[in-house]
């Protein structure tokens, strides 16, 4: 069909997982029981023009379990189930893409320069507030980016461009403040100075 498989720099590709690891109460693949196929005891038409894996799903004490990227509970995923993914990953042509190094690039100086705008004209508690509804904000662009176009966005690169600038403007704001105060108590002392020279 022509499909390419994209790779990250390490020229592996990117699995893609539909869904967390299956439980009891919710499949993201449909999964018959062994013991069912050999009794007959299951809906031959649920195999009908579909690939078919057969392997441990869920057998007690099994170690063929791994984390995955889609586990946000810290459960861990059957190799079968990996297998599962990956397989309709392929025949359904939906793979993952890196987010390409120019657009890191731009993604980090645009945030960086936005969040510096913002910053410079707010006190600290604000920007605390503003650094909070930005990450928002981002956070939730790269999850429809993630949605739409299946591109995965470095959220560690973004965070940080918003969170430096938080850092170096609150430095800044704390640091034009002590100065303020050591000419405040400068020129009293010397206004204490002169009158008490003058008396």
């Amino acid at each position: 069909t022509g499909f390419v498989l994209p790779v990250d720099e390490r020229g592996l590709w990117e699995q893609n997982f539909f869904g967390p690891p299956s439980t009891e109460n919710r499949l993201t693949f449909p999964v018959v029981s062994f013991v069912d196929v050999v009794d007959g005891q299951f809906d031959p038409a649920l195999f009908a023009d579909k690939s078919v894996l057969v392997g441990l799903e869920r057998a007690t004490g099994s170690v063929d379990r791994y984390p995955v990227p889609s586990s946000i509970t810290g459960g861990l995923m059957s190799g079968l189930e990996i297998q599962a993914n990956a397989l309709d990953t392929l025949e359904n042509e939906v793979p993952l893409f890196s987010q390409p190094r120019w657009s890191q690039a731009a993604m980090i100086v645009g945030l960086t320069l936005l969040a510096t705008l913002i910053y410079s004209h707010l006190n600290w508690v604000i920007k605390l507030v503003a650094w909070l509804l930005l990450a928002i904000a981002f956070l939730a662009l790269a999850f429809v980016v993630f949605q739409l176009m299946r591109q995965t966005v470095n959220l560690f690169y973004g965070l940080l461009a918003l969170s430096l600038p938080l850092v170096v403007t609150i430095g800044l704001d704390i640091n034009r403040e002590i100065q303020r105060r050591q000419r405040s108590e400068f020129l009293l002392q010397t206004t204490l100075n002169v009158s008490q020279q003058r008396m």
